[in-house]
């Protein structure tokens, strides 16, 4: 019997990797981490941050909109926003190295490299693994011939350590990560402007949500800007101008690209393992996360599998992470499904869901029932002052009572999405929510409020109810 270093070999220290890591080492496998010194990855360095961002964004908003309160009337500090943002996520980082040696899982410092199907290459030395787990997670899409510098013109990955002040600010991309930015940096007084190839925002969510969302950014004075594509930018002086291709060019004092991530696989030589890429040069694997050499996986946003729900989200990744380690420890019972993952996008106002959205349940599913109950309803959002937004619930056609999706718009929508998750997951009727006693007042009572909307027990939505109170309404 061939003995190797580790029974589990982990290339890439982002939340799939450490995933895997606690859980297999949790069950006995000796595991081996080869990461760099940025444990957690993109999910601490990027997600955690901008998060953080968020969160003092939507303070700000709170005390400046609703409560005519200024707590910040001396200026944005982006250096201090910046400066806590590293220390808070270095915190977190610490936690996590102290479990990994509670554990015992040593942390090989460097990129690892295949040589073969059970080597690895790091700073020189050769480690083995019985099995070989890939998260190594994606970095930003570039356009090509475009400067970036990290100060004038950013990606996610530099923006959320900007340290000096701007006072405009073009984002190139409306999908998730543009309106994120664009709703924080606004919240803080820049001038934002959003700009996509497409017509609308969030062009993957439906209609409605994406109508309300843009109303609320022209509450916020954010600028957007569809059917419009970049032809070029250029750095002069302490500027950026932006050729977008219509007229005169778009002056601001930094740019943010944000169309989208593409997988790390370069350099990992995953050839000489035999591990097969795509077109796009993600690593195609099985719903067990199984790459076409069973004994290798490919995990989180890395990893593609054949799904539409394949999301590139932080607890996907820890999810895959944990099916792979329990995979190869021969425990799984059941394929992982991501038909009712959850998601957040922390734009302002919060968008939140689980499932299919309505648009592609119709498309599936044909005639489905939908209940949309307006949070102006909602005793909650009146005592908070955040009325805007409504929250849906999808459920089969007539004969068919199983939740299929939901989603909100609003402050706190995210208080619905793991009720709905569960009950997609487990394949549970709408019904229950009828009668169930949900805490009161509280934001999941307008979940509730769309169940009884397609039984017939409530009121049905009024077109443009949500619109009764816009954000910065008194």
């Amino acid at each position: 019997m061939t003995a190797y270093d580790y029974d589990l070999l982990i290339i890439g220290g982002g939340p799939g990797g450490v995933a895997a890591a606690k859980l297999g080492a949790l069950r006995g496998l000796h595991v081996g981490l080869v990461a760099d010194d940025n444990l957690l990855g993109y999910g601490l360095s990027g997600a955690y941050k901008s998060k953080a961002m968020y969160e003092m964004a939507r303070e700000y908003i709170t005390f400046h909109r609703r409560w005519n309160i200024d707590p910040l009337a001396s200026g944005v500090s982006f250096a201090d926003i910046s400066n806590t943002n590293m220390a808070q996520a270095e915190e977190l980082r610490q936690v996590y190295v102290r479990q990994f040696e509670e554990i015992g899982i040593p942390i090989i410092q460097g990129y690892g490299r295949f040589v073969d199907p059970h080597t690895v290459e790091v700073g020189g030395k050769a480690v083995t693994g019985g099995h070989v787990v890939i998260a190594t997670g994606t970095r930003p899409r570039l356009l090509p011939n475009m400067e970036m510098d990290g100060r004038h013109v950013l990606t996610s990955d530099e923006i959320v350590l900007l340290d000096r002040p701007i006072q405009s600010l073009l984002v190139l991309g409306a999908g998730v990560i543009g309106c994120e930015f664009a709703a924080i940096f606004a919240a803080f007084g820049v001038d934002v402007t959003l700009v996509d190839t497409r017509e609308r925002i969030l062009p993957l969510e439906d209609a409605d949500i994406a109508a309300l969302l843009t109303r609320s950014f022209t509450d916020l004075k954010v600028t957007v800007r569809g059917n419009a594509r970049c032809k070029g930018v250029e750095i002069v002086g302490d500027r950026v101008r932006t050729d977008l291709g219509d007229g005169a060019p778009v002056e601001t004092d930094a740019v943010l690209l944000a169309i989208g991530r593409v997988p790390n696989t370069r350099g990992l030589n995953v050839e000489a393992a035999g591990v097969a890429l795509n077109d796009w040069s993600y690593i195609p694997v099985n719903d067990n996360l199984q790459t076409n050499v069973p004994h290798i996986y490919a995990v989180g946003d890395v990893g593609q599998r054949a799904s539409t729900l394949d999301l590139a989200l932080v607890h996907v990744a820890e999810a895959e992470g944990r099916h792979a380690a329990t995979h190869i420890l021969q425990r799984a019972d059941k394929h992982l499904s991501t038909r009712h993952v959850p998601f957040i996008i922390f734009s302002l106002p919060m968008v939140a869901g689980a499932g299919l959205s309505e648009m592609d349940a119709r498309a599936k599913l044909g005639e489905v029932r939908v209940g949309k109950f307006a949070n102006c309803r909602n005793h909650r959002a009146h005592a908070q002052r955040a009325r805007t937004g409504f929250v849906k619930l999808i459920v089969g056609p007539e004969g068919d009572d199983r939740v299929y999706g939901a989603r909100g718009v609003g402050d706190g929508v995210d208080s619905i999405v793991g009720e709905v998750s569960m009950m997609i997951e487990h394949e549970l009727p709408y019904t229950y929510l009828l009668d169930s006693i949900h805490a009161h007042p509280s934001l999941s009572e307008s979940l509730q409020g769309a169940a009884r909307i397609i039984a017939g027990h409530a009121t049905p939505y009024l077109e443009g109810e949500e619109t009764v109170y816009e954000i910065g309404d008194i």
